[in-house]
């Protein structure tokens, strides 16, 4: 999957740092799958580096620096299954198998089934408010 950011002079241009402790002054512009491309700062040249030489920590911001919202782990599956019934519930809408009123109550319901799983996390410090929000967006743009 490839994720560009729209405006990658506003993104952070770091300074990363890999596992090894080097530092990285660039501006990541695009992650591929599990690479992740840079604009160094000085230069301007483009450089890609695996995305797992790099902590976890700084995975999740390098990911916020492109726009992408870090899931969390235990949100994963959560996730994956509030997506799948959505594109299900709209295949099926599409397909006139669902009214229109049946459409958006169920809707409402996966969306608060996977907010109230997310709730939790947010309390246990595992993700913010902002966060919930942007993935129920992304959920909701479905």
């Amino acid at each position: 999957m490839l994720c560009l950011s729209s405006y990658p002079l506003l993104a952070e241009n770091g300074p990363w740092t890999n596992c090894a402790g080097q530092k990285l002054n660039a501006t990541p512009i695009a992650l591929d799958g599990k690479q992740i491309t840079f604009q160094l700062a000085e230069t301007l040249n483009t450089v890609k580096y695996p995305l797992s030489i790099f902590p976890s920590e700084e995975q999740i911001r390098l990911k916020q620096a492109l726009g992408i919202t870090h899931i969390p782990d235990e949100l994963k599956t959560t996730y994956e299954f509030s997506l799948r019934s959505l594109e299900r519930l709209n295949s099926l809408h599409r397909k006139r198998k669902v009214e229109d009123a049946d459409y958006q109550t169920e809707r409402s319901h996966i969306l608060q089934q996977f907010r109230d799983q997310a709730l939790p996390l947010i309390q246990q410090n595992k993700l913010t408010a902002k966060q919930l929000e942007t993935l129920l967006s992304q959920l909701g743009s479905q």
